[in-house]
């Protein structure tokens, strides 16, 4: 029987690049409904010691969800608010949400009663589960692989509604279209080309945040792997345990608990007196450092390509060691209104102490020429912007150090255009690396101080430190 509503997906004008399965001209539940097909018989969701559900099983989840939806007369775009721990039925309700045409508010478990009801109210739900509600759902309808239609969503409708938690004030809800997270899913295809269907991943993150929905639920969900949550507390020797069990092929994690594994396992002893006087030997250095590695990898399982850091800094002694033995690891960046990664590299391409690559620019179906021609009908009525075209003009020059390694200094896009157009793209051997503008810069203000004579200040006047002309007068002393 067909699942939700039939909707032949619109064509838009998309870049042109080969991804499979997540192909650009297709929509986000058009790559759930495919994947769905493509892998019925692999498990795709799992309790960690507890059940375990196949695509297929999924599928007749989701359906059942449909048929009650619609049974009690709920129209695609109704509010539907999913509040508990991790879990494989949590993850169920979520993608039966998206594929319906429902709008999910994910809510973390750790919210207050009070806290939860406010949230509800604010995000005008009209459907809610709790975590005694979220079970396995009987009398699914018996349903095969060429019964899995879901509905086309356009790239600016409604997917999610994400409350955060709430770093300056109270949760403010996060309006995410749907286009948000299906780049995303594009472009975790294109830096994580490693993964792909029958592979393990532990979900440690609460699939309530973006970041944890993203990488640790949909994108492994889209290209067929096996995601294992853990629904208890998140105790360093139960995690330890699932790792040695899974084997899992990525880890995505917060620095808080790569912090706690490297300080308990390897950070003692690797910068102990003995361990330091050793690894001043060239001969011994790399046997060294090699081992910890092994080490700590076994901890992880012994499979995982790379660990992927985010959601806060990480701290800079751990960071040391892990790079000191060339542990596969990134650190990304990210905020819930871009849904939500925004910096990242491969690890083979990460620079210590930064965030990652900024990541591309990817249309996603929106004409990003209405938005241009607002700002420069804004700029004609308001006479132009002399301050912001100054402060424009000095980021490009780097004159206001926004080029600088570091989680808090990620402003790549517009100063790399601008440097890259000044300089000469040769001049950036980082690409768009956080940080890789450096060289440019120094070379460009090199050919400047070439070209401009030495200034020679008046000597009937106190040196003026006002900008300086190339004749070596200043602007308010022009007339002299």
């Amino acid at each position: 029987m067909p699942i939700g509503q039939e909707k032949q997906p619109e064509q838009m004008n998309l870049i042109d690049i080969n991804l499979n399965p997540l192909d650009m001209k297709s929509r986000l539940n058009a790559v759930l409904e495919q994947s769905i097909r493509d892998h019925w018989n692999l498990p795709a969701l799992s309790n960690y010691q507890g059940e375990t559900f196949t695509y297929g099983d999924v599928a007749r989840q989701i359906a059942k969800y449909h048929q009650m939806w619609r049974e009690a007369g709920y129209q695609p775009g109704f509010r539907f608010a999913i509040c508990s721990r991790n879990s494989a039925q949590w993850s169920i309700a979520l993608l039966a949400a998206f594929t319906y045409g429902a709008v999910a508010v994910p809510l973390l478990h750790e919210f207050t009663p009070e806290m939860v009801e406010r949230l509800v109210a604010h995000s005008e739900s009209k459907f809610v589960l709790m975590a005694n509600d979220l079970v396995t759902l009987s009398d699914c309808p018996d349903i095969g692989p060429d019964d899995v239609h879901y509905m086309r969503h356009q790239p600016d409708d409604l997917l999610m509604i994400n409350y955060t938690s709430g770093t300056t004030s109270a949760p403010k809800g996060v309006m995410i279209p749907e286009r948000a997270m299906w780049s995303n899913m594009a472009f975790a295809e294109q830096v994580l080309p490693n993964l792909h269907a029958g592979m393990n991943v532990v979900s440690l993150l609460p699939t309530a945040h973006l970041y944890g929905m993203a990488f640790e639920l949909m994108y492994e969900f889209c290209v067929g792997i096996h995601v294992t949550f853990i629904t208890g507390a998140l105790a360093a020797p139960v995690i330890l345990k699932a790792f040695k069990e899974i084997k899992p092929d990525l880890i995505v994690v917060v620095p808080m608990l790569i912090e706690k594994i490297v300080r308990k396992g390897i950070l003692g002893q690797y910068n102990g007196a003995k361990i330091k006087m050793l690894r001043k030997v060239p001969m011994l250095r790399n046997t060294i450092n090699r081992k910890f590695r092994d080490g700590l990898m076994a901890a992880l399982g012994g499979q995982c390509y790379e660990v992927i850091i985010g959601g806060a800094a990480l701290n800079t002694e751990v960071e040391e060691v892990l790079h000191e033995i060339k542990f596969p690891y990134t650190v990304g960046y990210g905020m819930t209104e871009c849904a939500p990664i925004i910096g990242y590299a491969d690890w083979k391409d990460f620079v210590r102490s930064s965030c990652g690559m900024a990541r591309p620019a990817q249309r996603t179906g929106r004409n990003p020429r209405a938005r241009h021609e607002r700002d420069v009908g804004l700029l004609q009525e308001r006479g132009g912007h002399a301050s912001g075209a100054r402060q424009r003009r000095l980021a490009a020059h780097g004159r206001h150090g926004r080029h600088r390694l570091g989680r808090q200094h990620l402003h790549p896009r517009t100063h790399q255009e601008h440097a890259a157009e000044r300089f000469g793209p040769e001049h950036l051997p980082g690409g768009n690396r956080v940080g890789g503008l450096q060289p440019a810069l120094r070379a460009g203000m090199r050919r400047r101080a070439a070209r401009t004579p030495p200034h020679r200040p008046h000597l009937s006047r106190p040196r003026c430190r006002n900008r300086q002309w190339s004749d070596g007068r200043c602007r308010n002393h022009a007339t002299s």
